[in-house]
């Protein structure tokens, strides 16, 4: 593995803008044991609806913040940003949810009252999953939080229905809403099966106001395939591959919380595709004891058993014509509050998709937990025995909680990794220590409350004898600094994998 040239001293924050984190304190702990709470506590609560609300603001803020080029705008709406992950942290979720919002505004144009207004509505259907045999669907509109504001005049909610993000319109409609909470049948055509998009925008006039959207599944006889499913993981022979078992109980939970009309995580789950996976892995074990395809590819949910702890995980692995055990791999650590979805559908919108199908790797993101760390060495051999990645080719990156979950596994196992990124992250190094020799990058920002520590451990890292560290700093906050630097770390794996030097000056954006 070629080791990288250091950082030039325009890449290096000087020792005099370091400040060493503090110690915490009660409040941390609060905090802390909120979250604990937040993150455990049954789907069907409410606090499984404050994290989906949570989840599908937070993309719309990034789908604009990627589009914005204004530096002060930027700014104004990356300050919202900081408020509402500080607002998460201390578990005040609805809050958050408009600090959210008005980032949101900011970078769309600005604030008006009919935009706080519709902004602050949960809005939606109240089913995720129909049969094909339905023609009809219930949305629901209800404030998710006090906008302060009234219903504005002549506002109308229209829905779209799409096959896909960019399909052709399959059904259009609209109707008024003039008090809350509001309940509105909409009637849907004759559809095939399928995983669809439903669009919700409001109107005045010509005017859009606002828009948000879901996936709808169009599903035929789906809670009895669902039981069926279910008898048929009963039914398993015990020499079963444990994996295979742990992703169709992980499959069969997620459908039926979504066949009963309950959301999930911070996403929506395409249920058609679970089903089908489901479906399919059981039929492949009935047939053959395998149900793994190493030439598999797309964007697909598995769950690994790794002596005995169940690890649910979100794979992209990309199409073409690239040998299947030659496809370079990233792993990506999420942090609190997240899940394996979390990479995908934010962080930038789910940009680290497109950054590794652009360069034809692949992509890991395993559901993490605040306390434990998971085994990443089975974690590695499990995913190149199953799907067919190039073990030499393993770029591991982590945010906050991932962060320090990434560094604890190179610390662990460093001859695993060709390179890492850490962002936002809290560490200590010794000399003398093997995962030293890691290419490493190191991302915070100016309003990140991880910077001090970032910057702390940086220079740990240069004194400790680190010869490939390289440090960027970015105008955002906690969260917005990963939809950032992403670019500029992909560009330095790239460095890594074509055995090239690493220009710490280049910049993406």
């Amino acid at each position: 593995m070629e080791t990288l040239h250091l950082p030039s001293s325009w890449d290096r924050v000087p020792a005099n803008r370091i400040s060493l984190p503090t110690r915490g304190s009660s409040a941390g702990w609060t905090l802390l044991f909120g979250l604990i709470f937040f993150l455990s506590a049954p789907t069907t609560g409410v606090s499984q609806t404050a994290r989906y609300e949570l989840g599908k603001r937070l993309r719309s803020f990034e789908e604009a913040l990627e589009t914005e080029s204004d530096l002060e705008t930027r700014r104004v709406a990356t300050d919202h940003l900081d408020a509402a992950v500080r607002c998460f942290f201390r578990f005040r979720l609805r809050r958050a949810a408009r600090f959210i919002d008005r980032g949101t505004m900011a970078l769309r144009g600005g604030e008006n009252p009919a935009r706080l207004w519709v902004a602050s509505l949960r809005v939606g259907g109240t089913r995720a999953v129909l049969d094909v045999k339905e023609r009809s669907f219930d949305v629901k509109i209800e404030p998710f939080y006090d906008s302060g504001e009234s219903v504005p005049d002549s506002i109308r909610l229209r829905w779209v229905l799409r096959k896909g993000e960019n399909g052709t319109a399959l059904a259009v409609g609209d109707f008024p809403v003039r008090s809350l909470p509001a309940r509105e049948a909409i009637s849907v055509p004759a559809l095939p099966e399928g995983d669809y998009r439903i669009e919700f925008q409001w109107m005045r006039g010509s005017v859009r106001v606002w828009h948000r959207h879901q996936t709808l599944s169009i599903v035929q006889d789906a809670r009895s395939r669902v039981y069926r499913i279910g008898q048929e993981i009963a039914g398993l022979a015990s020499d079963v591959d444990s994996s295979h078992e742990a992703t169709l109980r992980e499959h069969r939970r997620t459908l039926e919380h979504l066949v009963g009309g309950t959301r999930v995580l911070e996403t929506d789950i395409p249920a058609l595709q679970l089903l089908r996976d489901a479906e399919s892995m059981l039929l492949d074990i009935q047939k053959t004891d395998s149900a793994i395809d190493r030439s598999r590819s797309g964007n697909f949910w598995y769950t690994f058993d790794l002596s005995g702890r169940r690890v649910p995980c979100r794979l992209y692995l990309p199409e073409g014509s690239r040998k299947v055990g030659s496809r370079p791999l990233v792993i990506a650590l999420h942090g609190v509050g997240g899940s394996e979805n979390m990479f995908f559908d934010t962080y930038g919108a789910g940009k680290i998709v497109t950054l590794c199908r652009d360069r034809g790797w692949g992509l890991l993101c395993p559901r993490l937990g605040i306390w434990s760390r998971i085994p990443v060495a089975l974690l590695i051999q499990s995913i190149v025995d199953r799907f067919g990645v190039d073990p030499e080719q393993i770029f591991l990156l982590g945010h906050s909680m991932g962060a320090g979950h990434a560094l604890s596994a190179v610390k662990d196992r460093p001859g695993l990794f060709r390179a890492v990124g850490f962002l936002s992250v809290r560490g200590s190094a010794r000399s003398g220590e093997k995962w030293l020799d890691l290419p490493m990058f190191l991302a915070t920002a100016d309003r990140d409350f991880s910077r001090s520590p970032t910057l702390s451990f940086y220079q740990e890292l240069l004194t400790a004898g680190s010869k490939s560290v390289h440090l960027r700093e970015y105008n955002a906050e906690h969260l917005a600094v990963v939809q950032l630097c992403l670019p500029d770390l992909f560009l330095f794996f790239d460095a890594v994998h074509n055995g090239h030097r690493y220009d710490p000056h280049s910049s993406s954006r």
